[in-house]
């Protein structure tokens, strides 16, 4: 079992999230995504970067810790602030995957009109607009997390999972969440050119 945390940790914890929930102090990096079969780019991942002495290693730590105190849908709120302006000026018609955690989707103070206002105010369509699941979603029932999807998709946004294969991730969110998309992790095509099995 985990550590029980020192006695104000977690309000520590707290307060180094909570000053990163300000889209001014965060910044974007785009990856960019092409089709294997004709090389055409379709479309960009967005990954959040963080300022320099917030005291995580980086996105992945801070959204780890986030979940762990709360703060998870704070910490997503100002990152898709910072995405969707930093898509605007290069960004064009080609296709966004956001990285965005079960408590964003499931936020009742969020939800698919939230986000579609702000896709729009940023000049864009939700059809332009991937929700991407990192395996650091641990989801306790995908039929409940899929029926709370359904919004999103009636508004035009589409769903992937990312790194599947890693951390929480298994065949019940392909079965359940049917995404439009799958991404797998490496360790499925990491010496595929020699692993008959992998290739299947």
């Amino acid at each position: 079992s985990l550590p029980r945390p020192m006695p104000g940790e977690v309000e520590e914890t707290r307060a180094r999230i909570l000053a990163l929930c300000d889209p001014e102090l965060l910044g974007t990096a785009f990856q960019p995504i092409f089709r294997a079969r004709t090389g055409e780019l379709e479309g960009c991942e967005a990954l959040l970067r963080l300022p320099a002495g917030t005291g995580f290693a980086g996105p992945y730590e801070a959204f780890t810790a986030a979940l762990r105190v709360g703060l998870a849908s704070e910490l997503e709120v100002a990152s898709t602030a910072r995405v969707f302006r930093d898509a605007e000026p290069f960004v064009g018609e080609h296709l966004i995957f956001l990285n965005v955690l079960a408590p964003f989707l499931t936020d009742p103070r969020l939800g698919a009109p939230w986000l579609v206002e702000k896709v729009v105010a940023h000049g864009r369509q939700p059809s332009q607009v991937i929700l991407e699941l990192p395996e650091i979603s641990r989801i306790s029932d995908f039929q409940e997390f899929s029926r709370a999807l359904d919004p999103f998709r009636l508004a035009g946004f589409r769903i992937a999972i990312d790194d599947f294969g890693a951390g929480y991730t298994n065949l019940r969110m392909i079965t359940d969440i049917s995404p439009d998309f799958v991404k797998l992790d490496r360790v499925f095509i990491e010496g595929i050119f020699a692993n008959a099995r992998k290739r299947i």
